[in-house]
């Protein structure tokens, strides 16, 4: 498309000069001129939800369409959220930001801006966080917003009726969230992410979720600016938090693009502190399915879809983790394989162990703990940790 609108609009929208383009099916990137781009960016930010705007200049021809505005055309779905329509032969392009890192923060700041239905806090009275993400992303008692869906405000009455259920323990329990930046691709930063509670940490890859002391997963040549950013505190333990979400993140089931360490951040943030691992972190799994020919370059032809991941569903682990928050059967039986190690007697992981020492039995208490008579130690089948189903 040629576009020669010209206007002396100033090509900016929150402080940052957006470049936006249209992708032909072969991926050449068509840009908007800056006065285009500057109207698209104002407009998409002040209604993020959804909505459509003809591409100035070019009124009656070309139109773009985003959020729920783009929901009937897939690929825009799962990448950017926006494409552009040729109104007069109905054709479809996608349609991206250069400036991808930086638009994808201030689009999310603006969808938490601009959301008065959101959903209530699990925590309700009793919530514990204060980050104004958190406060912008959820309803308490005294915001005074609509509530969507979710547990009621307040202290919930516990199942069947009767006497409300206890309050969650302080926050005591420091959380952190690693980065590094493992490629970059055009307009964007491929990061390797993971958890870290009191000093440990949680990360997933292909051998499944590992837990070890310190950043570890991050001591790779090939990894660079490593960050530790300050999330929180949280009521959750670092044993709670393993058993609870190892049975979604099982050896051999990572995918680079469907199920990788970004989504194990992103919900363990979200269990530990209701909050959400920024969009900037997520930027991979969004470029790679707009440009598959890209991912297999920087992975010279190493990505693999893997199966074993095609029924991960995150939305619905979202909705499994509200419910465990005051539920300390969550953290049950694992269904990870049996560890041959262990069952030789020769597995030196002990708690940190990805395979199962007993079948069935991660997630019970060890009643010889209890009584101090528990005679193996770390590498006991059975849990020794009070805290890991501790409310």
């Amino acid at each position: 498309m040629g576009c020669s609108h010209a206007s002396a609009v100033d090509a900016t929208a929150g402080g940052t000069k957006w470049t936006f383009n249209h992708l032909d099916p072969d991926g050449t990137r068509n840009k908007y001129t800056d006065a285009q781009s500057a109207i698209l960016a104002k407009t998409i930010l002040k209604a993020p939800h959804g909505g459509s705007l003809q591409v100035p200049g070019l009124e009656g021809r070309f139109e773009v369409r985003w959020g729920t505005d783009a929901k009937n055309w897939k690929p825009a779905v799962a990448n950017s959220g926006m494409y552009q329509i040729n109104v007069t032969n109905k054709n479809l392009r996608l349609v991206e930001v250069t400036q991808v890192d930086q638009w994808l923060v201030a689009y999310e700041q603006a969808l938490m801006a601009t959301d008065r239905t959101k959903k209530a806090c699990r925590y309700g009275a009793r919530c514990y966080n204060k980050a104004p993400e958190h406060r912008a992303r959820f309803v308490h008692p005294d915001d005074g917003t609509t509530v969507a869906a979710g547990p009621s405000l307040g202290v919930a009455p516990a199942a069947g009726g009767g006497a409300p259920l206890k309050c969650m323990p302080a926050p005591t329990h420091k959380v952190q969230l690693i980065t590094s930046e493992l490629f970059s691709i055009p307009f964007a930063t491929a990061y390797h992410t993971s958890i870290m509670i009191d000093g440990k940490e949680l990360s997933f890859s292909d051998s499944g979720l590992y837990r070890c002391q310190g950043p570890l997963s991050h001591n790779c040549d090939h990894y660079s600016n490593k960050k530790v950013i300050d999330m929180g505190l949280s009521p959750e333990t670092e044993p709670r938090t393993f058993e609870i979400l190892r049975k979604w993140f099982q050896r051999g089931t990572y995918d680079l693009l469907k199920k990788n360490c970004n989504s194990f951040s992103d919900l363990a943030l979200y269990f530990l502190l209701q909050q959400r691992l920024s969009l900037r972190y997520r930027v991979l799994e969004r470029c790679g399915a707009t440009m598959p020919g890209m991912i297999q370059k920087v992975t010279a032809d190493g990505y693999q879809q893997n199966d074993r991941a095609a029924d991960f569903d995150k939305e619905a682990i979202l909705a499994e983790l509200d419910n465990c928050a005051d539920d300390p059967s969550c953290a049950g039986p694992t269904s990870a394989p049996l560890c041959k190690q262990f069952t030789a007697g020769s597995c030196s992981n002990g708690e940190a162990c990805t395979f199962a020492h007993s079948e069935g039995s991660r997630g019970v208490r060890c009643v010889f703990f209890a009584k101090n008579t528990c005679k193996f130690g770390a590498k006991c089948n059975f849990l020794h940790s009070t805290a890991a189903l501790a409310v």
